[in-house]
């Protein structure tokens, strides 16, 4: 196997990494976990961390290699990230999060996390890496695809499972009965709030720009996807999160109308149309 096609199974690698790192961040729940709904799910984001970087470190030895080829773009080393804006702020925030993990009152606590979440520097470092890694292979609008069909699949699996505790035939009996509000692999409404009033705009753009390219099967699979999952978290009764998919909502209306040509079109010809009486 020639050095390239090595570096090429190795992003590959770190990208189907990343897809995993989405669903368990959506899909996966141990409700008979004692700690806690997200302590397990944390460990796994941990692991799921610790392969990308193994992943990683073994490219960058391949590539240091006598015989390896020039590097692609995609497998730029980690220090090259600090050109990219979106990658200083992720290096500030991790170093913000370790220093003030090390000047804490219980650097050891603010490390792992305190029961029943344990949510802690080491959590928040697995994803700051996972980021890091996975920013330099979505440069290309094909990988941004892929990325973005894996986490409309994981989508779609969280709000049918959300769909069947709405129903009554959850097949797992929860340790906290929430009276009816779907909590799906989530462990809390406001949970599955959070997370769906992130995914209904990712679902709605899928939908226009399939919409605009002429797939409408496409189309209208993700437009259904974003209904059901806004009809999901209205039935959650989180407040919070449905004030902030309102906004969302807002800024996606005007971003798509500023883009699409119909709408600036008519913008156009308003202005003549309102002058065209004075003539």
């Amino acid at each position: 196997m020639s050095p390239a096609n090595r570096r090429s199974w190795l992003d590959r690698g770190i990208e189907i990494v990343g897809w995993a790192a989405a669903a368990v961040a959506l899909l996966f729940q141990n409700p008979y976990g004692e700690l806690g709904p997200e302590a397990d799910r944390f460990l796994v984001l941990q692991a799921l961390a610790l392969v990308a970087v193994i992943l990683a470190v073994i490219g960058a030895a391949r590539r240091s290699a006598p015989a390896a080829q020039p590097a692609q773009p995609a497998m730029r080393a980690l220090p090259g990230l600090a050109s990219s804006p979106i990658a200083r702020w992720a290096l500030a925030l991790g170093g913000a999060g370790a220093l003030a993990a090390a000047l804490s009152v219980d650097p050891l606590r603010s490390l792992f996390g305190a029961p029943p979440r344990l949510f802690g520097f080491a959590s928040e470092l697995a994803l700051l890496l996972l980021f890091l890694l996975l920013v330099p292979r979505l440069a290309s609008v094909d990988s941004r695809e892929r990325w973005e069909t894996a986490l409309l699949a994981a989508t779609g699996a969280l709000v049918a499972y959300a769909l069947l505790q709405w129903a009554g035939l959850d097949p797992l009996r929860w340790q906290v009965d929430w009276q009816g509000r779907p909590t799906a692999a989530q462990g809390n409404p406001l949970f599955l709030a959070q997370a769906l009033a992130w995914l209904v705009p990712i679902a709605a753009g899928r939908a226009v720009c399939r919409w605009r390219a002429g797939e409408h099967r496409a189309a209208m699979s993700a437009a259904l996807l974003a209904m059901l999952a806004g009809v999901v978290l209205v039935r959650t009764g989180a407040r919070g999160p449905l004030l902030g998919l309102a906004v969302a909502a807002l800024v996606f209306a005007a971003v798509a109308g500023l883009g699409s040509t119909f709408a600036r079109a008519r913008r156009a010809g308003k202005p003549a149309g309102i002058l065209a009486p004075l003539e």
